[in-house]
């Protein structure tokens, strides 16, 4: 996962995903670089997350499918990490 320095940063990757699936595009929520902003999102800061839930949902994404997704990731970025 590339550095995200705060939840600030993580947040502005996700609030851009929602412009551009409002937008019409219906995978933006689901790109790779989304999916790790949240996860570092849920390492640090779970009011964010919370409030983060909150706007997608209302926005009109499928918290279900999204939770799917991140739940995959995790397991991808686990996969990756070398055995210490």
């Amino acid at each position: 996962m590339h550095e995200l320095v705060s939840s600030e940063d993580a947040r502005q990757v996700v609030v851009q995903a929602m412009e551009k699936y409002k937008a019409g595009d219906a995978g933006a929520p689901f790109e790779r670089s989304v999916l790790q902003a949240v996860l570092h999102i849920t390492e640090i800061d779970q009011a964010e997350l919370q409030q983060l839930k909150a706007e997608m949902t209302t926005g009109g994404v499928s918290w279900r499918d999204f939770n799917n997704a991140l739940k995959q990731e995790a397991l991808r970025q686990s996969s990756l990490m070398p055995a210490v």
